[in-house]
């Protein structure tokens, strides 16, 4: 791994927090997809100051990749969070429980699910699909 990544990276890395002020107009909690959007679209208006605060750390050339987000699922980027055992789903794991990838980098859970948009289930409770 290139250990100057972050020297390199496009996007460049988030402000030093020495320049953290005392007060904010907005805090957005989260830096993935959603977070970052709004983050960006209140950071138009100049008057405002935004805060965005992320659990995670800074990204690495591997999680640039969408083709590696297998390898990088439970790992420290990863939440480690499992489904509930339902008796519908995730029948041949290990407490019927799989893993339900959240990430926790700037980026968010793009970042583990190989950065594709993927719809909701409009039935809300496992009907059987006519």
């Amino acid at each position: 791994m290139n250990s100057r990544y972050d020297a390199l990276d496009p996007e460049g890395r988030p402000l030093d927090r020495s320049t953290l002020l005392p007060e904010y107009d907005f805090v957005v909690v989260g830096a993935g997809s959603a977070g970052a959007v709004v983050a960006s679209r209140l950071s138009e208006v100049p008057d405002w100051k935004v805060l965005v605060l992320e659990a995670g750390g800074h990204e690495s050339e591997v999680t640039d990749v969408p083709s590696l987000a297998a390898y990088l699922q439970l790992s420290q980027i990863d939440w480690g969070y499992k489904t509930v055992p339902n008796g519908q789903a995730c029948l041949a794991m290990k407490n019927t429980q799989c893993n339900w990838p959240r990430g926790k980098i700037l980026g968010g859970s793009s970042v583990l699910n190989y950065m594709l948009y993927v719809r909701g289930n409009r039935y809300t409770k496992f009907e059987q699909c006519k």
